[in-house]
């Protein structure tokens, strides 16, 4: 969820990324019960320097994140904002990206 992103809570996951959290949640001893999925259609997609710091987030969040199809760069720096992905200025074919996130409903009760 972004800033003042509200978007309606489900319960309900597809199998397939049921599966993908189960195996993320196995791996990293942590669990999970939001999914943000982002779609580079090409090199022209991208995400500027972000932090995922959203209050909904938690003061330590931990994000566990799968990429699918074409290969693209993701900038790390240690000044913030910390992180993103530039656009590209060669061809590049579309990128799946899923983010595995706790979400806490009221981030002033979240465990940190």
């Amino acid at each position: 969820m972004f800033p003042g992103d509200r978007g309606p809570a489900s319960e309900r996951w597809h199998p397939v990324l049921r599966t993908l959290k189960s195996r993320i949640e196995e791996n990293t001893g942590h669990t999970f019960n939001s999914l943000l999925c982002n779609l580079y259609r090409n090199e022209k997609d991208s995400v500027d320097w972000h932090s995922d710091d959203e209050p909904s987030l938690g003061r330590c969040p931990v994000i566990a994140s799968l990429s699918f199809g074409a290969t693209r760069t993701f900038e790390m720096r240690k000044k913030p904002p910390p992180h993103r992905v530039p656009k590209e200025y060669h061809s590049r074919e579309p990128r799946v990206n899923l983010t595995f996130r706790t979400v806490y409903a009221d981030p002033g009760g979240a465990h940190w």
